[in-house]
């Protein structure tokens, strides 16, 4: 072990024995019931430095493959690649990744809590944000219990204050019910793929209600238990159907992602190509000259939201022109015809804009808000010159401003809906208002505080109170299997500072 190691290690453990000092000093004059395991003199300190011992793997030779040393069967294990299994545990022992601390067993819950401290006040001094605490596997069941038994007296008396993932659970998530509803919350977003390079767990839910007061933690678990993640592949081949029986069988008709091959349209279009198949509908892209071919242009998106991104896109495709459009009124809707902002990749063909407005649309969204039709309608239109008869809008789940989960009244909701189902369900569960009042400020004040920094409102000028609790302040719990709607509950997805502490969302956006 190098020198630069050996300083590290030697620095870690005066830090160590300094931070149970501090516990066992502040257990004593807290006249806390834990001073059998705590440093009460000399002689016990002398027992835990003589006692302390750091084994530190050998860093150079790590494997991080977990299954390295994984037999399922070894009787039927391959020959190209063999250990004897006398030697499994020198292998382990060369290539482990894990780190070990040995302490005489009497201080092992005082070392356990003072090596947790030591270690996040390495992570906050070094800016360090994916470290996550948790012990429940890596210690004996009796020394993690009496640890955190220890921790949780320790947290009343504010010990803990400004280290917040050491935090313990509230009393009130540690139930049969609350541990229940966390595995619900985990079983229902394993559904996404859209999460950042991660697959939630119990540790995420945890870390996510950590965040908020401990009167609220419950109350914040009710309304995450409620998140409704819909699939494309579920909620999409009916209506295409319906739409292809409405129109005239005579009729070819092509569907085109609205935007590029990294937006939402066009993932979720590549999982209903058996859909598209059965009901004789064309898949195209942008200036295809399959356009000539056709007399429906089918648009298909997940969420519609206010309908400004559809817009846009829209009349990119069909090469409309903006400069009659007052610079007030294309700040409104966010034009910006001329750049590329990720929506279409390649140039719209003249030809191809021109075959495009012959045709007639049919715009097809899984979910939006019960005014976005009617605007989308409009701004179709006043910008892109469509005539009402030749276009339709279908959104399969409307949310209504009823259906508010925490704002709007309580116990009222929009029967036969997705988003009244959801607000009913969380209103029986939470009948305390003082409960939801808090929960809106709280989500209100984080909201605002994530939004500042983000497009729509260094960019577009909107305001951050605006947005705080989804775009245009929706409330939505519902989101996609493959995106999470802006207009869900900002605290929800969005990363960034609050308090000028990481916030953790708990679904957070590609």
């Amino acid at each position: 072990m190098g020198t630069e190691n050996t300083k590290a290690i030697e620095s870690l453990r005066k830090n160590i024995l300094k931070e149970a000092e501090h516990i066992s000093t502040f257990v004593l004059d807290k006249n806390l019931n834990f001073k059998d395991f705590i440093i009460s003199n000399e002689e016990e300190r002398k027992i835990i430095e003589e006692t302390l011992v750091f084994d530190i793997p050998d860093w150079k030779r790590v494997k991080l493959n977990p299954q390295t040393l994984y037999f399922k069967d070894a009787g039927f294990n391959t020959i190209n690649w063999t250990i004897p299994v006398d030697k499994i545990h020198t292998y382990y022992q060369l290539h482990r990744i894990l780190a070990y601390i040995y302490v005489n067993y009497k201080f092992c819950p005082l070392i356990y809590l003072a090596t947790e401290r030591v270690l996040y006040k390495y992570k906050m001094d070094n800016n360090l944000t994916n470290f996550v605490f948790d012990q429940t596997q890596a210690v004996s069941s009796n020394v993690y219990e009496k640890a955190e038994e220890i921790k949780r007296e320790l947290s009343k008396k504010d010990y803990y204050n400004n280290y917040e993932d050491l935090i313990p659970l509230d009393e009130t998530l540690t139930t049969s019910f609350a541990i229940e509803k966390i595995q619900s919350v985990i079983r229902i977003l394993g559904n996404i793929n859209c999460k950042k390079n991660r697959n939630i767990s119990t540790l995420n839910v945890e870390r996510f209600l950590k965040q908020f007061d401990t009167t609220i933690q419950l109350p914040m678990l009710q309304l995450i238990s409620n998140i409704k993640v819909l699939s494309p592949e579920n909620e999409l081949p009916d209506k295409i159907k319906t739409i292809r029986e409405e129109i005239e069988k005579d009729k070819k008709i092509g569907v085109l992602p609205l935007g590029d091959f990294m937006n939402s349209s066009s993932n979720l279009l590549k999982n209903l190509k058996d859909t598209f198949l059965e009901n004789n509908i064309t898949s195209i892209n942008v200036n295809s000259d399959l356009i000539k071919n056709l007399d429906y242009i089918l648009v298909i998106d997940d969420n519609i939201n206010t309908g400004i991104q559809c817009l846009n896109i829209m009349m990119r495709y069909l090469g409309c022109d903006k400069t009659n459009i007052s610079d007030e009124k294309q700040k409104e809707l966010w034009m910006d015809l001329e750049s590329k902002r990720g929506d279409i990749q390649e140039g719209i063909k003249k030809e191809f804009s021109e075959e495009l407005k012959n045709k007639k649309f049919e715009f097809l969204f899984i979910a939006g808000h019960e005014t976005s039709a009617e605007t989308l309608k409009r701004h179709l239109k006043d910008y892109c010159k469509l005539k009402p008869k030749d276009f339709n809008i279908t959104i399969i789940h409307t949310l209504k401003d009823e259906d508010k989960i925490l704002s709007s009244e309580y116990g009222g909701y929009s029967e036969d809906s997705i988003f009244g189902d959801i607000k009913n369900n969380f209103d029986k569960n939470v009948m305390k208002r003082d409960e939801t009042q808090k929960m809106l400020n709280v989500l209100r004040e984080v909201g605002t505080a994530l939004v500042k920094k983000k497009n729509i409102v260094t960019k577009h000028k909107q305001k951050p109170a605006d947005n705080a609790l989804g775009y245009r302040n929706r409330e939505n719990l519902v989101v996609f299997a493959n995106s999470i709607p802006t207009m869900t509950y900002t605290a929800l997805w969005c990363e960034g500072k609050y308090n000028k502490k990481d916030w953790y969302p708990l679904i957070p956006r590609k």
